[in-house]
């Protein structure tokens, strides 16, 4: 590995025996071939790392770490640390990329970009190709797509993250000194990240919408499938954070959207709050009608009796779990909005 090669990939990896060998292969599988892969295993606790070091063997170009877990972001920054080569690509240890993927971003990279991302394709936890339309994943990609084509790769990334994943990020390495590494983000990392180096220079960053030269895979353990509240969160304090560093907005300004949002989300909470209240109420009378007919059943009418008891116990049930349910949202009212303010 003396040779000083053109494009490093890292992998980031955690908890991904089943994936991790496949989305190694493709890259060592590359039709562009000058390159380095480094594979950091962040603490798995499962066989992930075995798993990757079994497909590494007797390829020169690749080399595996182990840490204990420090987290995505601190993971992937020590990956790019390492990077010899003048360009840098990231895949996550469950993605795959295209068999030419590299070989067709560095043809494009020399028209004068910095920064590159390709379209995608949606893959299930066994490798197929979701091709759906109608499927969550890629309807909210064909939105964001459709921001890009409209108004720019740069206006439409402010609308939603079309990378979807570090996985798609290709960049000349020198760029991390002008815009710094990623940052510590869980939900939203990818996104700031590609912003921060759309907004620096945008002429030098494209997005190749109609190339889907990398697979991502949804398996139901994506980050993308937890914790909507602090994503939520996330991207309002990030999105806060990139229009202060690229466009100067008042910090008064600033404040008054983050007043208007906060009386949005009181509005919408409390109209929750109100039909959970109502359905109580309704199930309540439900409860006391019942209540009064199995009163008047006489000891003849057993089987009725017995049919009644069982509606009563159903609509004491559902009784039981919205008052539940009415009780964490005032529970949690005070909990969520001091986490999200704490944040900003």
């Amino acid at each position: 590995m003396s040779k000083t090669p053109t494009v490093s990939v890292v992998i980031p990896a955690y908890r991904h025996q089943a994936f991790i060998a496949e989305a190694i292969d493709s890259v060592l599988r590359q039709s562009f071939d000058d390159l380095e892969l480094i594979v950091i295993d962040d603490g798995s606790p499962d066989d992930t790392a075995a798993v990757a070091e079994r497909a590494l063997a007797n390829d020169p170009r690749a080399r595996l770490l182990r840490q204990d877990n420090a987290g995505s972001h601190a993971t992937i920054n020590r990956g790019l640390s390492m990077a010899r080569g003048e360009w840098v690509a990231i895949l996550n240890s469950d993605d795959r990329y295209h068999p030419d993927r590299l070989e067709r971003l560095l043809a494009v990279a020399g028209e004068g970009y910095d920064f590159l991302v390709s379209d995608l394709r949606l893959i299930d936890q066994d490798g197929g190709v979701v091709s759906d339309p109608g499927h969550w994943f890629n309807t909210m990609i064909e939105g964001f797509r459709q921001y890009a084509r409209a108004d720019g790769p740069v206006a439409g990334l402010l609308y939603g993250n079309y990378t979807a994943s570090t996985s798609n990020f290709f960049f000349r390495r020198a760029l991390l000194d002008r815009i710094g590494g990623l940052r510590e983000y869980r939900y939203v990392v990818d996104w700031e990240f590609a912003l921060r180096a759309a907004l620096e220079a945008p002429e030098r960053f494209t997005y190749l919408i109609d190339e889907p030269l990398f697979d991502y895979r949804l398996h139901g353990a994506n980050t993308i499938l937890s914790g909507a509240l602090r994503g939520g969160a996330e991207i309002e304090r990030m999105q806060r954070g990139i229009l202060r560093e690229r466009f100067g907005v008042p910090r008064a300004l600033l404040a008054a959207m983050h007043r208007n949002h906060r009386h949005l989300r009181r509005h919408w909470r409390e109209l929750g709050e109100q039909r959970v209240e109502r359905f109580v109420r309704d199930r309540e009378a439900d409860v006391a009608l019942l209540r009064d007919a199995l009163d008047l059943e006489s000891s003849t009418r057993q089987q009725e009796v017995a049919l009644l008891k069982a509606k009563l116990a159903e609509r004491e049930t559902a009784l039981a779990a919205h008052k539940a349910e009415l009780a964490a949202i005032h529970a949690s009212r005070s909990w969520r909005y001091t986490r999200i303010l704490r944040k900003k």
